[in-house]
């Protein structure tokens, strides 16, 4: 969707979002937490997240909570941008699918604690994924998804945006605790 209305779920002062004494926009981030940590930094604000090492499979998308996104605004309308990527995996067999996993070859960061930056001048945000995250993400497909020999079916990682310089591996698990692994040694 392109558009939602937010409405307000408990008592305050007003009915509208307002932007505080100390701060001059609201900073709005997906998923919710309530252990984000924001500051002010100059002009523009940084969030301290955390990104899933597990995010969920959604047909044709990404899972619900798998794609951050932040908003900055003097007002209330509220304008997301996305903060990160996504890669998409079209397999094809006759298993059925409870999970895949993606890691770099080069120890690429892909979950775990990052800093935003999110900027009052409509710039895209920007992530730096911090020294000890994770150099892995899986999606989890619950009870499996059943693939198809002819018909690709796609699953789709939401990523920060990486250069994986010496390619990456998928490794999947099917219902039967089965793996399977594609590789490549290219930049991606």
């Amino acid at each position: 969707k392109t558009s939602g209305y937010f409405s307000q779920v408990s008592s305050g002062s007003s009915g509208d979002l307002g932007a505080g004494i100390e701060w001059d926009h609201n900073i709005v981030y997906y998923p919710y937490s309530n252990v984000i940590e924001a500051e002010k930094s100059g002009n523009n604000y940084t969030l301290n997240v955390v990104l899933p090492s597990e995010q969920t499979y959604a047909p044709e998308s990404f899972g619900n909570g798998s794609m951050a996104m932040v908003a900055v605004s003097e007002d209330n309308n509220i304008t997301f941008r996305n903060v990160l990527g996504g890669m998409k995996l079209q397999l094809r067999g006759t298993q059925k699918v409870v999970s895949v996993t993606l890691q770099g070859k080069n120890s690429e960061k892909l979950s775990g604690a990052a800093t935003v930056t999110a900027y009052t001048d409509e710039t895209k945000p920007a992530i730096t994924m911090a020294s000890g995250a994770s150099a892995s993400v899986t999606l989890n497909c619950g009870s499996g998804i059943q693939l198809n020999e002819s018909t690709a079916t796609e699953f789709i990682l939401a990523l920060p945006p990486v250069l994986f310089s010496k390619g990456f591996i998928v490794t999947v698990t099917d219902s039967d605790s089965k793996t399977y692994t594609v590789e490549t040694d290219k930049a991606n």
